[in-house]
């Protein structure tokens, strides 16, 4: 008994990790992006950005379940996920393990509650907790119901975007600001390609970096990099945080068909930064768009609230 509660505990917090994820935040294999791609026209680069935008699946409520591996500061975990959205309004979870609930969470467009078993603690208030707690401006609620729908997040009308082609997917990806582009040391002659498409972990920030991303405006804080197939299916984002020196990369696979919804079956997330490596793997095993009976969300009395 003492041996199932103590890995209760060592999968509690990885699902506590994943929920914070969530927040931020069968694989396909990483796509080689070591030689240069051929450029596309302007337009299609228009186009395809376009067709990202447009990407939105109809429904009115969204039931699943989801079975997740992770790995999270050297531990490896599995826990199962209860997953139901009520679109652009509501999305719950209850994760358990070993046929217990160790986390319960509740998210509105203007408000975030969620219950942590672990240690009987839970939090009501708005999405301004996680944006400081993450150091992420953009975290709202979209950006959490994009992350699990295969959207895309962090589309911004206002930048410079560039299309390229590669044997099997398009890439749309922006361009950062002249002066962030100079203090990461791509000079206006250097091939954009190299050293942005690395992606690369900086050992440190220096003060001139530093300077840049406390002046400039927060959307040109990241370099993104979004890989679509030929129906217009996002199957990959990278997505550089260059202020907090880490990189969120997502990848969609086994696309199926719910009640006219093309949905991915399967969503693996890397989460890296300089001193660790944090990975979930996810695997619906089913989906419906009937209504659910309930979605109930209850504080017990004994729990305390985390002080933001």
């Amino acid at each position: 008994m003492l041996k199932n509660l103590s890995a209760v505990g060592r999968i509690s917090i990885s699902a506590i990790a994943f929920l914070a994820l969530l927040f931020v935040s069968g694989c396909k294999p990483t796509l080689d992006l070591s030689q240069r791609k051929p450029k596309l026209q302007p337009k299609e680069a228009r186009l395809l950005y376009r067709k990202l935008g447009q990407k939105s699946d109809q429904f009115q409520w969204l039931s699943g379940k989801v079975e997740v591996k992770s790995l999270f500061k050297g531990d490896e975990n599995e826990f199962s996920t209860t997953l139901k959205i009520r679109k652009d309004s509501l999305l719950w979870l209850s994760i358990s393990a070993l046929s217990l609930e160790v986390a319960r969470i509740n998210l509105t467009t203007d408000s975030v509650m969620f219950l942590n078993r672990l240690n009987k603690s839970y939090y009501t208030g708005t999405f301004d907790y996680l944006q400081k707690s993450l150091h992420i401006e953009d975290v709202d609620f979209c950006f959490v119901q994009n992350i699990l729908l295969g959207q895309p997040v962090l589309l911004n009308d206002d930048e410079r975007w560039i299309g390229e082609i590669d044997s099997a997917f398009y890439v749309l990806k922006n361009v950062p600001g002249k002066k962030l582009r100079k203090a990461l040391g791509i000079t206006k002659d250097e091939d954009f390609d190299q050293p942005a498409d690395s992606l690369y972990l900086y050992d440190t920030v220096d003060r001139k970096l530093e300077k840049v991303i406390r002046k400039n405006k927060e959307n040109d804080h990241f370099l993104k990099r979004y890989f679509v197939d030929e129906n217009f299916n996002l199957v990959k984002m990278l997505l550089t945080d260059v202020p907090n020196n880490r990189i969120l990369e997502i990848n969609y696979d086994d696309f199926q068909s719910v009640d006219n919804l093309l949905l991915p079956h399967r969503i693996n997330v890397n989460i890296s930064d300089i001193s660790q490596h944090t990975r979930f793997e996810m695997a619906f095993t089913r989906y419906k768009t009937e209504t659910p009976t309930s979605v109930s969300f209850k504080i017990p009395e004994k729990y305390a609230p985390v002080k933001p």
